[in-house]
């Protein structure tokens, strides 16, 4: 924890001050010279590697589509915002900074919201993990994009609060050359099942493999099934694709299709994500990557999805933001077709029988889609198979629990990001529902 004079210090100045193994690297890093600063963005600019180390530290700090987060930096600004986290006053720092620029409505009607929102940033609010961060970066060869950038996907802008902060990339061209820094350019989320039918591959393949010659770039998950295989149809054709991962951008998950992604790397496309190399992907991240894949892209085709697919969720998004969606009709018998058959039925998505409808989808005109809310496939942060039924405190605690090794409250909070007062009444509704095991304040996953 810093005092009052290290805190207002520009981000910057204080992270030279970090311990670091290798100290010639990190003021290279940080000199902003063309060849080092590549994890970081090129700038000449201190200021605007400070706003670049603030939004690195927010994607640290807090999670995917937190709405308080981004209200907060679209308020203050996310350096501010960043400089207030590590007060030894956090509370008054934020109501002075809120007044200094006169915050009004959804910041000000709810004044203990924020302050609350503090606490929850608070466990990972530490410069030493900031500072990790950037290393893993520069060791994994990412680079951080962010709004206003050449390369800022210009379709996330449309998130409103809930956007990233700033994204990780990897890959040897830059966002706006592979095709997707303008929803001008059409780039395509072909999504769907992970247990997908040879149908359903069959599908994903003439579609990639067609959009694609068309000059669409092919976003998806990297998953198994319906988004792996839009990929590798892509890459047979030397055309590039973008992978949007749920954990950090050097996590290559699923493990069985990181050879698929390590060429999406290699041939001209891109590997992204919101959090920074290091991270896990949970299931709340996957569901909140999905809001990434529809923003990003100007239209989205489920080709399988089961009655409860993850696939479902990524139309959501896409109803919600006004994007073209369509589905893929399949047998009637078929359970991997019966989601896709739901949003035909009852979210009117677009029937996608052929490659032509498909490319009338991709390449209409956006603004004739309306922005719709899609009850029934509303955005869940509560996972399915086995953790129905959790708030969203909950799922993500257990989801930070280990099954074998004791975490104290503190360590919960910071990998769950929330504070320890919500961590200990997450814990306490986990073990009354048989999910948590504590004793002596260390706490582990209950089995089964």
């Amino acid at each position: 924890m810093t005092d009052d004079h290290d805190h207002a210090q520009p981000l910057l100045e204080v992270l030279e001050r970090i311990p670091r193994p290798d100290t010639v690297a990190w003021r290279r890093s940080l000199a902003a010279n063309a060849t080092s600063l590549a994890a970081m963005g090129r700038s000449d600019e201190e200021a605007d590697l400070e706003r670049r180390l603030a939004a690195v530290a927010w994607s640290s700090i807090a999670e995917p589509g937190d709405l308080d987060a981004g209200e907060l930096t679209a308020s203050i600004g996310a350096v501010a915002g960043a400089r207030l986290l590590f007060c030894v006053e956090p509370h008054a720092a934020l109501r002075a900074a809120l007044a200094a620029v006169g915050a009004d409505g959804a910041l000000s009607a709810i004044p203990g919201r924020l302050e609350r929102a503090v606490d929850r940033w608070r466990p990972r609010a530490d410069y030493g993990r900031v500072s990790a961060n950037v290393h893993s970066g520069i060791t994994t060869g990412a680079r951080v994009v962010m709004p206003g950038d050449r390369d800022w996907p210009a379709g996330c802008d449309d998130l409103g609060a809930g956007r990233p902060h700033a994204l990780w990339v990897r890959g040897d061209r830059g966002l706006a050359d592979i095709g997707v820094g303008s929803l001008a350019d059409r780039p395509a989320a072909l999504v769907g099942s992970r247990s997908c039918s040879p149908y359903g591959e069959r599908v994903s393949t003439e579609f990639a493999d067609g959009l694609a010659d068309r000059g669409s770039t092919i976003v998806s998950g990297g998953a198994y099934g319906i988004d792996v295989t839009a990929h590798r149809s892509a890459l047979a054709g030397t055309h590039p694709t973008v992978a949007v991962l749920a954990g950090g951008a050097d996590r290559l998950y699923p493990a069985g299709n990181a050879d698929t992604l390590r060429r999406i790397m290699r041939g001209g496309g891109a590997v992204i994500a919101e959090l920074p190399c290091g991270t896990a992907p949970t299931r709340s991240r996957f569901l909140q990557r999905n809001r990434v894949i529809a923003a990003m892209s100007a239209a989205t085709i489920v080709v399988e999805a089961g009655y409860r697919s993850g696939a479902l969720n990524t139309a959501g998004h896409a109803g919600e933001l006004g994007r073209p969606l369509g589905a893929v009709p399949g047998s009637i018998t078929t359970p991997t077709s019966v989601g896709c058959h739901r949003l035909i039925r009852e979210f009117n998505a677009t029937l996608v029988a052929h490659l032509d409808h498909a490319l009338e989808l991709v390449h209409g005109e956006i603004d004739a889609h309306p922005q719709l809310a899609l009850p029934g496939l509303e955005v869940r942060t509560s996972g399915p198979n086995g953790i129905d039924g959790l708030d969203d405190d909950a799922v993500r605690v257990w989801e930070a629990l280990q099954p074998r090794r004791g975490q104290s409250a503190g360590d919960l909070a910071r990998r769950a990001g929330l504070s320890e007062l919500a961590v200990r009444g997450a814990l306490a509704a986990l073990e009354l529902d048989g999910r948590a095991l504590g004793s002596s304040g260390s706490w582990r996953r209950a089995a089964g």
